[in-house]
């Protein structure tokens, strides 16, 4: 098999231990929440201001 399959393969196998709670190897980011309605609403405000 190819390098690009055994990637994906490797990848795959990494997520469900990621997702069954298994550390793995890879680093995780976790992008903090954001309050998409305040952002609509600073955009929209900005808008007007034009």
């Amino acid at each position: 098999m190819n390098t690009a399959f055994e990637s994906i393969k490797k990848g795959l196998a990494e997520a469900i231990k990621y997702f069954e709670g298994k550390p793995i190897k890879a680093k995780v980011y976790k992008p903090k929440k954001i309050d998409v309605k305040e952002i609509r609403k600073a955009s929209n405000n900005e808008n007007r201001k034009s």
